[in-house]
């Protein structure tokens, strides 16, 4: 029997012998893999201890803000959490799960695709913190906005590119597969170009494990010391 559905039907007092609590705990589970992932990324793990850390204390820890959507069955529904959040960092679940901490943001999905990560490269952190974290991050270039980020996203440079032969050496992605860089990425000039030495390109798994270092030396200890 699947583990994580066990551990499911225990934390919400459901009998998995029972036809209609299997089928709920089923549902439950397969939103929740939607919402936290089934450890697909260096991460999900450090988010589902957040999460279950924070539960164990009600919610209610000093400095973080817990916000709720509801999961809907016939049977029953169920708060599930949307967004953790704090003064430096907020992860955010939903069709993905997307991550801001102290001037970058990554956005992953369940289907391999993007990654896609957001550089702050503006002069003043502390005036537009807020902003890159919630505000309208798309087209600034376009829109004749200040320069205060770059955008990339996933990207491979390999030669093992099938018929696609034309793609070889230049940045593509592969259907399914996480991309092994993140390539900057103009959108056809909408968005800012590197300058001077600024980065043109990102390390993936180098991107995620600090992304993950960051939550669990910043934010789940800080659960953890409550």
């Amino acid at each position: 029997m699947d583990e994580f559905l066990i551990e499911l039907a225990n934390r919400i007092g459901a009998d998995l012998n029972n036809a209609d609590d299997r089928r709920v705990c089923e549902e439950l589970l397969k939103e929740e893999e939607t919402l936290v992932g089934r450890r697909q990324f260096p991460f999900d793990e450090i988010c589902e201890q957040i999460t279950r850390e924070l539960e164990r204390r009600n919610w209610q820890v000093l400095g973080i803000t817990v916000s709720f959507g509801e999961f809907e069955s016939k049977e029953r529904s169920r708060r599930n959490v949307r967004e953790v959040s704090g003064r430096d960092f907020c992860i955010h679940f939903g069709l993905g799960t997307t991550i801001n901490i102290p001037r970058k943001e990554l956005a992953v999905y369940p289907d391999e695709s993007g990654p896609v990560l957001r550089l702050y490269v503006g002069d003043n952190w502390e005036r537009d913190g807020e902003e890159f974290a919630q505000g309208c991050n798309y087209n600034s270039r376009r829109d004749g906005r200040p320069r205060t980020y770059l955008r990339y996203r996933g990207g491979c440079f390999c030669f093992k590119v099938g018929w696609h032969a034309w793609l070889a050496g230049l940045p593509h992605t592969h259907l399914g597969e996480r991309a092994p860089l993140l390539v900057h990425y103009n959108d056809m000039e909408r968005e800012y170009d590197p300058e001077s030495d600024e980065p043109d390109l990102f390390n993936t798994d180098e991107v995620m494990e600090e992304f993950r270092r960051y939550l669990e030396e910043n934010v789940l200890k800080i659960i953890m010391s409550a």
